[in-house]
């Protein structure tokens, strides 16, 4: 077989239309929850300045520029973006170089992650800035799930067997719906574009994900209640087993995706290849009739012409 003559490089398959207005409604949500979540924060004695990332952060994903957006809102709401981004990324080097020591260094660097995250999709030099962006946010995402599970799964062990975590659980769940915000903010680019196509493959590997995000949790309480004996580290064991199954689900979905990602390209290609082959005969078929409609049309006018002038010759030469 020969090999194809066409490239596929800047071809994309069609985004599903609901799919993405419903991912940017879930990361509006998620990003009002933790600017509902941000008072709390204050009134458990949280440093001020980790409030004011929260709402940096959060407040920043409120504003989205559509295609149907005035030129100014798509002026303007980038630049929030690179401004808020900027400011948290900055805040965070300040508290990792020491400048500001009422932040934890462990919480400042997972900002300074979601901070470079809001700035990189707007950055036109990287080829990849909207993976690069979502793959910080996600990695910021698994390092805050651990603890917040941890401390989850320490309701069902004896308080002899519980343990102390670092981090508060308000903030645990501030800063993990905040992740998911900004991995959810651009549903169209980047990994997350991968599972909002419109194709077969996309709609296995969104469920196959979702099932497996839904049952995780409910796997590891469950092999938490059946341990034979609880130690003091057995609900962290478990909170990091889930989250790395999790971690590695949605891996390996998405390197599936990127796997039949060419071959449902080409199927996509061939299709408007074929509708458009078929428009052409459609005009085709449509002008080929036209003409044999003015042939015809002809050739009873010429028919006629003729039919007249044989009646004039035979009234000729009767006259003759």
């Amino acid at each position: 077989m020969a090999a194809t003559s066409y490239s596929l490089a800047g071809i994309h398959l069609p985004q599903n239309p609901r799919l993405t207005h419903a991912l940017r409604v879930a990361s509006f949500i998620f990003s009002c929850l933790v600017l509902l979540i941000t008072p709390l924060l204050l009134i458990q004695n949280t440093p001020l300045i980790l409030a004011v990332l929260f709402a940096l952060t959060a407040g920043s994903l409120l504003f989205h520029a559509t295609e149907k957006s005035s030129p100014a809102v798509k002026f303007i709401f980038p630049l929030i973006h690179l401004l808020c981004g900027a400011l948290v990324s900055l805040i965070c080097l300040g508290a990792l170089i020491g400048l500001i020591r009422s932040l934890n260094p462990r919480v400042a660097l997972s900002f300074l992650g979601l901070g470079v995250s809001l700035m990189l999709p707007y950055v036109k030099t990287p080829n990849f800035r909207f993976r690069t962006a979502q793959g910080l946010a996600f990695f910021v995402l698994v390092a805050t799930a651990i603890p917040l599970l941890t401390q989850v799964y320490q309701l069902l062990l004896p308080p002899v067997s519980r343990v102390t975590t670092l981090t508060p659980f308000s903030q645990s769940l501030a800063l993990l719906l905040l992740c998911q915000a900004i991995l959810l903010r651009w549903p169209g680019r980047g990994v997350v574009g991968v599972f909002a196509t419109q194709s077969l493959n996309s709609m296995y590997a969104l469920r196959l994900l979702l099932v497996s995000l839904a049952s995780a949790p409910f796997i590891g309480a469950a092999a938490l209640l059946l341990a034979p004996a609880a130690s003091p580290s057995l609900a962290q064991v478990t909170a990091t087993t889930v989250v790395l199954y999790i971690a590695l689900s949605t891996i390996l979905a998405w390197l599936n995706l990127k796997l039949l990602y060419r071959h449902e390209l080409e199927h996509f290609v061939m299709q408007e290849e074929l509708r458009v082959h078929n428009i052409h005969l459609k005009l085709s078929a449509e002008d080929m009739a036209a003409q044999v409609q003015q042939l015809e049309s002809t050739s009873q006018q010429y028919v006629s012409k003729l039919n007249y002038q044989d009646n004039f010759r035979d009234l000729a030469e009767s006259l003759g």
